[in-house]
């Protein structure tokens, strides 16, 4: 009860006290975005309030928008672009181009060489297997090439793509000049934002007025279409700020009172089921602990003298067959106690406590892991090393296989 009494002060009363709230709200961070990964945040604001950011990112390109609604609101549209790159690729040097795909894509490519080099279109995984030389399958694969065209079809989808160019012979340093036009399906289109820059490494302090109530996103998206490069490091600083229309605490509170209560709810009603379990389960304590003789006493106390004779007989009964069990017990240690062990080196009998044999000396099980510095002369009981008694006849102590000097 402890702990639900500071929720139910939090849930019912603090909503109703005179706290104000601050005006702004602000969103400053660092963080690593992979292809087509983004990062967001949100918060509920009224019309004519304003948000102010700014945005970087290294080394690559990044897309960011605000708008009223989740990402997955976006429209998907296709879309068409060109890219080229060249390189200069010495003997085992390769160039690559990386680009995330939607099933229905499309990549058509010119490239051209004024020495051999080869030209490959394959997927994430078996790019790696290429790369670490292991077994891989290509989409395109045109080997020894000074030159090509044509056309990849993408046969599966929601993956990342690699065009890659390479040098294998030794002793010749390639030019290669590389043409993709890519067709991609189902691009999120960011221009349906109410604010948007697409493509690019910066944008510098602005700030925009929100024409509505509601909940306005901000998003920093590593736009596959745009961006080369597997990661980026991107840094924004965004204020959501409410001074032309402050929220007051009583209201955040009163807008948040409902799940509140519903969080109290079910935290009482499981703290009354674990309260009833535990009544139950020390009762069932309290009954293991009650003495066998107090409840055979009362038992008779509420039958007849003939029950109470049979029940006289059946105690002694049990009596009986527990002296038994206990004789068959001790029996059976005794047996245990006088079983005799054979040396599998020499043969000697053994106790069954005896670690070492006292004929020869080897350990009874596993292996010793040394040999004793010390001797115990034969006159002795007691073993020098280990203080064991020793065997009458024995050559070694039974305990820790000292030998015994007669």
């Amino acid at each position: 009860m402890l702990i639900l009494l500071p929720l139910v002060g939090v849930a019912i009363a603090f909503p109703f006290s005179g706290g104000s709230s601050d005006d702004t709200i602000n969103y400053r961070s660092t963080e690593t975005l992979y292809l087509n990964e983004y990062w967001y945040e949100y918060e509920s604001i009224s019309a004519g309030d304003s948000i102010q950011f700014s945005v970087q990112s290294s080394p690559g390109p990044i897309s960011f928008a605000i708008a009223d609604h989740p990402f997955k609101e976006f429209p998907l549209v296709d879309e068409t672009f060109q890219t080229t790159f060249t390189s200069q690729l010495s003997y085992n040097d390769f160039e690559y181009y990386q680009i995330f795909l939607n099933p229905g894509s499309q990549i058509s490519y010119q490239y051209t060489s004024d020495f051999p080099v080869d030209f490959i279109i394959l997927d994430g995984n078996n790019f790696n297997n290429w790369y670490y030389f292991e077994g891989y399958s290509a989409y395109t694969e045109l080997l020894a090439s000074t030159g090509n065209t044509g056309v990849l079809n993408i046969p599966d989808g929601y993956q990342d793509y690699y065009v890659v160019v390479y040098n294998p012979i030794e002793g010749q340093v390639a030019n290669v000049q590389v043409q993709l036009d890519i067709y991609a399906t189902d691009i999120p289109d960011l221009s349906s934002a109410y604010y948007y820059a697409i493509g690019v490494d910066s944008i510098s302090q602005n700030s925009i007025t929100v024409p509505s109530s509601g909940s306005w996103y901000f998003f920093v998206y590593a736009d596959p279409l745009y961006n080369p490069y597997e990661s980026v490091d991107i840094t924004f600083d965004v204020t959501y700020d409410t001074s032309a229309h402050p929220v007051s605490v009583q209201d955040q509170w009163a807008s948040a009172r409902p799940t509140l209560i519903w969080i109290l709810i079910i935290a009482g009603g499981f703290l009354i089921i674990t309260t009833i379990a535990r009544k139950k389960q020390k009762a069932n304590k309290d009954k293991m602990k009650q003495p066998q003789g107090a409840s055979t006493a009362s038992k008779t106390s509420t039958v007849s003298t003939s029950s109470s004779s049979a029940t006289s007989a059946s105690t002694t009964s049990m009596k009986t067959t527990s002296a038994n069990m206990n004789a068959t017990s001790s029996q059976t240690l005794a047996s245990t106690l006088k079983k005799k062990y054979k040396c599998t080196r020499c043969g000697a009998e053994m106790e069954a406590d005896a670690v070492f044999c006292p004929n020869c000396g080897k350990k009874r099980e596993g292996r010793s892991l040394g040999v004793p510095l010390k001797t115990t002369p034969g006159n002795r009981t007691y073993c020098n090393f280990c203080g064991a008694k020793l065997p009458k006849d024995g050559k070694f102590c039974e305990s820790c296989g000292t030998p015994i000097v007669r």
